[in-house]
C-alpha cells in the first residue's frame, strides 16, 4: 500500500514550486489549490493505467484509483476467507487509532503531500466473487491532518500488532480441530508472544521424539505462518515489535511435550 502512494504523489511535489508564483490572497490560494488537484489527477491516472496491480504479500488487488473532490480514493479487490482474516470490525476500522496505524505504513514524504495539498485518503474493499463493497475507510483533509498532528505530538498512538492480534484471537472458536487427533484448544498474547497452544488426543513422550522430527515440525510452522494473511501484512510490525510466535504442544494429560519459539527472523530471514 505505502509502495502504491509514494509512486501515486512523488511527482506532485513539483507543484510546491508552482504555488509559490501565485499571490497568497483567497483567490491565490484557491488558484493554487485547482493546480495542485490538477497535478494529482493526472499522476492518478497514470497509475490507474497500471491496475490491476497485486499489494505484495496481502492478496489485495488495487482495481481502481481516482481524486474524488479532496479525497484519494483507492478501491481493492479480496477474497472473502482471505477478508475474513484481516479484516476488524466497523468501528475498529474507522477508529482513530486505525486511522493512525494507516497513514504510520504510509511513507512520510507522502503523507506530507497529503497534508500540505490538503487531500483526504479512503479505501473500498470489494469482493473478489461478488464485487460487493466489503468495507469503505475514510479521512477526509481535516481529519488526515488532525491524525497525522496527533500522532506527532503523542498525543494519539496506533494500534499495535500485538492489539490487532487479540481482536482477531477473540474471533475464535476454540477448540479448533487441525488435524486427526490434535486440536487447538486455545490462544493468546503474553508479553510481546502470541502463544498457541494444540494439544494431542492421545500420550506423548517427548524423549521419543527426534531432533529431526522436531527440525520438521518447525520448518512446517514457519511454512504456515508464512501463509497467514495478517502475519505476512504486518512483517514490518513484527519486527518493531519483536512479536514471537510461540507454540506449546501437549498430550492428552495435559503434559507440555514440543515448544516452539519462532521469531520474526525464523519466519522472514532478514528485515
Amino acid at each position: 500500500m505505502k509502495t502504491l502512494l509514494n509512486r501515486t504523489l512523488m511527482m506532485t511535489a513539483l507543484v510546491l514550486v508552482m504555488a509559490t508564483l501565485f499571490s497568497c490572497g483567497k483567490g491565490g490560494k484557491k488558484i493554487i489549490h485547482q493546480v495542485k488537484l490538477k497535478a494529482v489527477k493526472k499522476e492518478l491516472t497514470q497509475l490507474k493505467k497500471q491496475m490491476p496491480i497485486e499489494v505484495e504479500g496481502t492478496g489485495i488487488i488495487m482495481t481502481d484509483v481516482d481524486l474524488k473532490d479532496d479525497i484519494v480514493v483507492y478501491t481493492a479487490e479480496v477474497k472473502e476467507d482471505i477478508w475474513d482474516e484481516i479484516s476488524l470490525d466497523t468501528e475498529v476500522a474507522n477508529s482513530d487509532r486505525n486511522y493512525a496505524r494507516i497513514l504510520s505504513s504510509i511513507p512520510e514524504s507522502s503523507v506530507k503531500i497529503l497534508t500540505s495539498y490538503d487531500l483526504g485518503l479512503k479505501y473500498i474493499y470489494t469482493s473478489a466473487e461478488t464485487q460487493e463493497v466489503l468495507e469503505e475507510i475514510e479521512m477526509s483533509p481535516e481529519k488526515l491532518k488532525e491524525i497525522n498532528d496527533k500522532v506527532k505530538s503523542g498525543e494519539l498512538q496506533a494500534y499495535t500488532l500485538l492489539e490487532l492480534s487479540q481482536m482477531e484471537l477473540e474471533k475464535m472458536q476454540f477448540p479448533i480441530q487441525i488435524d486427526e487427533d490434535i486440536w487447538m484448544t486455545t490462544a493468546y498474547i503474553k508479553g510481546h508472544d502470541i502463544c498457541y497452544e494444540v494439544t494431542f488426543d492421545y500420550e506423548v513422550d517427548a524423549a521419543y521424539i527426534s531432533q529431526a522430527d522436531r527440525a520438521e515440525m518447525k520448518d512446517a510452522l514457519i511454512e504456515g505462518a508464512r501463509e497467514e494473511q495478517l502475519i505476512t501484512m504486518y512483517k514490518k510490525e513484527m519486527f518493531n515489535e519483536n512479536v514471537h510466535l510461540i507454540y506449546i504442544y501437549k498430550d492428552s494429560r495435559g503434559k507440555e511435550c514440543l515448544r516452539f519459539n519462532l521469531s520474526p527472523t525464523d519466519i522472514f530471514g532478514s528485515n
